[in-house]
């Protein structure tokens, strides 16, 4: 397996997930549906994407309880911020604090990941 499609493929989507994400924002609301589609696609392609990469790592081992509390806080991050994500989208003026999670749960999914793929030797 290519070392490098675990990283820089998942990394790109990631990045073009942020960056449709930060347009998507600075263009206010109502959101333009062709780069809202565009954000939830890639989001949602970068998750598919790199659970079908790190799969094989995780598969004939024990997994170690740190290894468990990275996916668990990575996945908990994913489910939040698709969750905020369908909230900013839906609701017309939403809390801050929707925001404020929404981009937290951003930092937090990336440090999960990049601790998960330290403690699996990929780093």
């Amino acid at each position: 397996m290519n070392i490098y499609s675990i990283f820089v493929i998942p990394g790109a989507l990631f990045l073009g997930t942020i960056l449709f994400g930060i347009w998507l924002g600075v263009s206010g609301k109502p959101y333009s549906t062709a780069l809202f589609n565009i954000h939830k696609l890639i989001a949602l392609a970068t998750v598919v994407f790199a659970i079908i990469k790190l799969l094989p790592y995780l598969k004939g081992n024990t997994p170690s309880s740190m290894i468990i509390t990275m996916m668990v806080l990575a996945g908990l991050s994913i489910i939040a911020l698709f969750a905020t994500g369908a909230m900013m989208s839906i609701i017309q003026e939403p809390p801050a604090i929707i925001f404020w999670i929404h981009r937290i749960s951003t930092i937090l999914m990336l440090g999960g990941s990049i601790t998960l793929l330290y403690q699996l030797n990929l780093v």
